[in-house]
């Protein structure tokens, strides 16, 4: 390449012009090795019950068209008490293609927040497919408290409940019948009623 600078300095009718100055940009080498590594989370639920433990699996792997050399498969954004485990565990110094490295993921979600998962694959290889390395999942927490009414065991209810979702929350915050929806799925008395509209 030919980067020109002019510069005119004049004394009397004498006029001086700097000369161009020549530079050449030497090509980097890279590695002929190319390695397409994925990441994919499995098993996570859109939303869960605070309290109660959840599990899922983050893979990552190596779709080629190359071996990849110092594989990675990390996972980021788990609750305090989670747990991870990987296999093969130490991972391989090189991992072949078409080959996985598998992790296990379980943590319990407690009742103030949304839970959002990253898994992130990568090696020392240069990767041609970016797009596919970082995966994230999102869960809500439920947490649904049990509410109690008078109910007469063979009559109708002579007190009711206004409201199940007072005392409840979703992602740390009150729940409403906008954001949730309400269906009943057990009672110990017959004529219990929920009106999913009103939540009494």
């Amino acid at each position: 390449a030919t980067a020109w600078v002019t510069v005119q300095a004049s004394y009397g009718s004498s006029t001086l012009r700097a000369l161009p100055r020549y530079s050449h940009a030497f090509p980097t080498r890279r590695s002929s090795a190319l390695a397409d590594m994925q990441a994919t989370l499995a098993g996570l639920p859109a939303n869960a019950t605070a309290g109660v433990p959840i599990n899922g699996t983050l893979t990552c792997t190596n779709n080629g068209p190359s071996p990849a050399a110092s594989p990675t498969c990390v996972a980021g954004g788990l609750p305090a008490g989670a747990a991870v485990g990987c296999t093969p565990t130490p991972a391989p110094t090189v991992l072949a293609v078409g080959v996985s490295i598998t992790c296990a993921l379980s943590y319990t979600p407690a009742s103030n927040g949304a839970v959002t998962v990253t898994g992130e694959a990568s090696s020392a290889e240069f990767d041609p497919n970016r797009a596919n390395n970082v995966v994230s999942a999102t869960t809500g927490v439920i947490d649904a408290v049990n509410d109690a009414g008078t109910l007469p065991n063979g009559r109708a209810a002579q007190v009711a409940v206004p409201n199940v979702l007072v005392n409840d929350s979703l992602n740390g915050s009150p729940a409403t019948l906008a954001n949730v929806a309400l269906r009943k799925t057990a009672t110990s008395n017959p004529n219990a009623t929920l009106d999913p509209a009103t939540g009494a």
